[in-house]
């Protein structure tokens, strides 16, 4: 991210409920030049502005006037993207726990293949969308805005959602570290390959195998980020890699990246609140 050197990320403790993973707070002043990688990731998130900046982009294309609270779906995303944002942004990043979006909010991903971006307004109930308003509106502080909305989601959780089919396919995903083929998958729920398949790619917008390539490239990126040593041999050999160009041509394929390490950009997102999806 290139940006000045007083952003803020205040992170909340994680796993507050079987809803919400996290709550990160950021603020950044963006030069008209400042950008952020976005890579297809296995967690989504809703965004909930509270600054005003002058305009955003997505790989090029603006948007005046951007959602002023939107849903972001790199799980279905089939590349990296550059954001970027002229102004001082100020936001609430609510990191969900991988899967639930579709059952807590009653709107399934595949609705959302065309765009990674939608606007909380088109798919959220009025008195939903209202209820996140008036927090972000009325509360004074950073720290009541984050308070009351833990509250709040608190108070919609859902025990059910420990029970649907999706989530729990892709708790046993992550569990794997994304190494889990379908097929063993689908048997360990017991159900039939296509099912599974038909069920979980209306939910979440992608395959299940799909959802394991995001899954296990992060769990890869994990470990770049936390020892300095990779043994190149061993990650190939646990996560089931012919070679290293294996590796490196299936990372191309799902982020659009070249290489991670040389792609010139900060990778403060990712590294920070979204590489540690568990």
């Amino acid at each position: 991210m290139q940006s000045s050197n007083n952003s803020t990320h205040c992170l909340t403790p994680k796993s507050y409920n079987n809803i919400v993973q996290c709550i990160i707070n950021f603020e950044m002043p963006y030069t008209p030049n400042g950008t952020q990688l976005i890579m297809p990731n296995p967690t989504n998130g809703l965004i909930l502005q509270y600054g005003d900046p002058s305009y955003y982009s997505f790989d090029g294309v603006n948007f005046v006037p951007f959602p002023r609270f939107y849903f972001a779906l790199p799980s279905i995303s089939r590349k990296s993207m550059l954001f970027k944002c002229n102004g001082y942004y100020r936001a609430l990043l609510v990191i969900f726990r991988p899967g639930v979006i579709s059952s807590t909010f009653k709107f399934p991903l595949s609705d959302c293949a065309r765009s990674i971006i939608i606007d909380a307004n088109c798919v959220l109930p009025k008195k939903t969308y209202d209820k996140i308003a008036a927090i972000i509106e009325y509360e004074a502080s950073v720290k009541s805005k984050i308070s009351q909305l833990l509250f709040w989601f608190q108070c919609i959780q859902n025990p059910d959602l420990n029970c649907s089919i999706t989530i729990q396919a892709i708790d046993q995903i992550i569990a794997s570290r994304g190494i889990i083929s379908p097929s063993d998958l689908s048997q360990q729920l017991g159900l039939s390959l296509r099912t599974l398949e038909r069920k979980f790619k209306y939910e979440q917008g992608v395959s299940p195998y799909t959802y394991s390539r995001l899954v296990k490239h992060h769990s890869i990126l994990r470990e770049i980020h936390t020892n300095s040593n990779i043994d190149w041999f061993d990650i190939v050999v646990r996560y089931k890699f012919h070679d290293r160009a294996h590796y490196i041509n299936d990372f191309k394929k799902m982020t659009g990246l070249n290489s991670l390490l040389n792609n010139g950009y900060g990778l403060s997102l990712d590294k920070k609140t979204r590489i540690d999806f568990q």
